[in-house]
């Protein structure tokens, strides 16, 4: 639990450096809870498509069960994302995926 809140803590300091002025136009981040991503992958498909659609720069995600590291990265390739982190496997996982490389700084 400490870890996972590291985690979503660090994330947010991301963001929050990130002033409001110096954000470019058109930059779209999508927070969701997956519930057991996506109801137990029942609409895996039409969230990616959706994401897809969309196409946001970050996605955040929570509730990141039934899948693994590899399976989140085919995953975020379906909406465009080429970078994908997990904090754990286990538990409830928390994601995050994205358009450019994530570092945490």
């Amino acid at each position: 639990m400490r870890a996972a809140s590291l985690f979503c803590i660090l994330c947010l300091c991301a963001c929050r450096s990130l002033a409001p002025a110096s954000l470019s136009p058109g930059l779209e981040l999508v927070n969701w809870n997956t519930y057991h991503l996506f109801d137990h992958q029942v609409h895996t498909d039409s969230a990616a498509a959706w994401l897809a659609a969309e196409q946001p720069a970050m996605v955040a995600l929570q509730e990141v069960l039934h899948v693994d590291s590899a399976g989140l990265a085919k995953l975020a390739a379906k909406w465009g994302h080429p970078y994908a982190v997990m904090h754990k496997e286990s538990g409830y996982p928390v994601a995050l995926t994205s358009s450019a490389p994530i570092e945490v700084v």
